[in-house]
C-alpha cells in the first residue's frame, strides 16, 4: 500500500509541474506575443493608489511610501511616494514652517507626473523657480492618477487646506469632464446647485492593496508586457461600465424627455460635463479664498488622436470667472516652445520634460509678481 501511496504523489506531483511547465511556455509565448505586437504602444505603469479616508469622505490616494518605477518606449521614470500620498522624497507638516511660501498643486496624472522624472514635475520645476527669485517655497505635489475635479475638492476641504497653502494650483485635463460623472460624488439638482451625492469612491481598492502586497505581481507590474496588456484590458472594462452606469443615471436625472435619442443624450451629456465641472472648480476657488489662498487653474491642453486641443468647455462658464488666475496651457506653450514636442508620442501621452519646464517656470513668474505675495514677507528668504 505505502509503494501505491508513493507513486500516487509521484504522479500528482509531476502532473502539477508539467501543468505549471506548460503555464509558464505559454505565458512566455503571450509575453513574446505581445511585445512584438505592442511594445511601442504598451506602457508599463503600475499604480500603487490605495483608499484614504478625509472626514467623512472615502477617496483614491497614492500609496504612502511607494517607490516604483514606469516604463514605455520613451523612457523609464522612478517614482518617488512620501508617507502622506504626494510625489515628494520628503514629507510635510500641517503646520507651515514659519517664512515659508506654501503652494499645493492638485491634478492627475499630467500633475503627478506621469512619464517624467520625480524632478522634471511642473511642480518641482516651480519650487525651484519660485527659489530662485528669493522666495522660500515649499510646493506638495498633491496629483493623483485619474483623480477628477471632485475628489480634487474633497481633498482639498477635507486635508489639503490643513497645509495652510498660500496658494492652490488645481491642473485641469479634458478628461476631467467624464471622470467627475463617473465618480459619482457630486451632482447638481435642477436648479443646477453642487450637492453631496456619495461620499465613496474607492473602485476595486481593496483588490489592488491585496495585489499589490504580492512582491511578484508588483514585479509583473513593472516588466511584464502580457500582465499590463491584461490588466489594461480589465481596467478598460470596469471605467465603461462605471461611465456607461453613471451617464444613464444622469441621463434619468436630468432630461425632460422620456426617451431622447441618441443625439440629443450625447448634448445633454456634455452640458451636464460642463456644467458641473464649472461648479466643482468654483467651489475648489471658494474653499482658497475662505483660506487666503491664492487660486490658480492651469488648463493643460487635450491630446487625442494627435490633435491638441482646449480641454475646458468656455461656453459653459469662463475659466477666468472660477479662478483668481487662470492659465491657458494651449497658448503658454505655443508661446514659450518653438518645435519642441509637447506630449509623449508612446505610452500615454502625457507632457515631456519640456511641458513641464514651460508651466511650472510660467506659475512661478505669476506668483512671484502677484501683489498678494509680493506685500508678504513671509515668503522671502532673509538676505546674507
Amino acid at each position: 500500500m505505502s509503494f501505491m501511496k508513493k507513486d500516487h504523489f509521484k504522479n500528482f506531483l509531476f502532473g502539477g509541474m508539467m501543468l505549471l511547465g506548460i503555464f509558464l511556455v505559454a505565458y512566455l509565448i503571450g509575453e513574446g506575443l505581445i511585445y512584438l505586437s505592442y511594445h511601442k504602444e504598451m506602457a508599463l505603469f503600475p499604480r500603487y493608489v490605495t483608499q484614504k479616508q478625509y472626514g467623512d469622505y472615502a477617496i483614491r490616494s497614492n500609496m504612502p511610501n511607494a517607490r516604483y518605477w514606469h516604463k514605455s518606449y520613451d523612457g523609464r521614470w522612478e517614482f518617488q511616494i512620501n508617507g502622506q500620498g504626494f510625489r515628494s522624497a520628503v514629507d510635510f507638516t500641517h503646520e507651515k514652517p514659519k517664512n515659508v511660501l506654501r503652494v499645493l498643486v492638485l491634478g492627475d496624472s499630467f500633475t503627478v507626473g506621469y512619464e517624467v522624472g520625480q524632478e522634471e514635475t511642473y511642480s518641482v520645476v516651480l519650487q525651484r523657480e519660485l527659489q530662485k527669485q528669493g522666495i522660500n517655497a515649499q510646493v506638495i505635489n498633491a496629483g493623483v492618477s485619474g483623480f477628477s475635479n471632485a475628489e480634487e475638492l474633497i481633498f482639498l476641504e477635507q486635508e489639503g487646506i490643513r497645509y495652510q497653502p498660500d496658494v492652490v494650483v488645481l491642473g485641469f485635463y479634458s478628461n476631467d469632464l467624464s471622470d467627475n460623472i463617473r465618480t459619482g460624488l457630486f451632482e447638481l439638482d435642477k436648479k443646477g446647485d453642487l450637492i453631496v451625492r456619495n461620499k465613496n469612491y474607492t473602485p476595486v481598492a481593496k483588490i489592488h492593496d491585496f495585489l499589490n502586497s504580492i512582491s511578484v505581481y508588483r514585479w509583473l507590474s513593472e516588466n511584464s508586457y502580457l500582465h499590463n496588456y491584461l490588466n489594461a484590458a480589465a481596467t478598460q472594462w470596469v471605467v465603461a461600465w462605471f461611465n456607461q452606469k453613471r451617464q444613464e443615471e444622469v441621463v434619468h436625472s436630468q432630461s425632460q424627455i422620456s426617451n431622447p435619442q441618441k443625439d440629443q443624450t450625447e448634448i445633454l451629456l456634455k452640458d451636464y460635463q460642463a456644467r458641473l465641472a464649472c461648479k466643482l472648480v468654483e467651489r475648489a476657488h471658494s474653499v482658497s479664498s475662505d483660506n487666503k489662498a491664492l487660486f490658480i487653474l492651469l488648463e493643460i491642453p487635450d491630446y487625442s488622436h494627435n490633435r491638441i486641443s482646449p480641454s475646458w468647455t468656455r461656453q459653459t462658464c469662463s475659466p477666468e470667472s472660477v479662478s483668481d488666475i487662470y492659465v491657458n496651457g494651449l497658448s503658454l506653450l505655443e508661446d514659450k516652445t518653438s518645435g519642441e514636442i509637447w506630449y509623449r508620442p508612446h505610452g500615454h501621452n502625457h507632457w515631456t520634460p519640456i511641458s513641464h519646464e514651460v508651466a511650472g517656470k510660467y506659475l512661478a513668474s505669476l506668483i512671484a509678481k502677484h501683489p498678494k505675495i509680493l506685500d508678504a514677507s513671509f515668503a522671502q528668504k532673509s538676505q546674507k
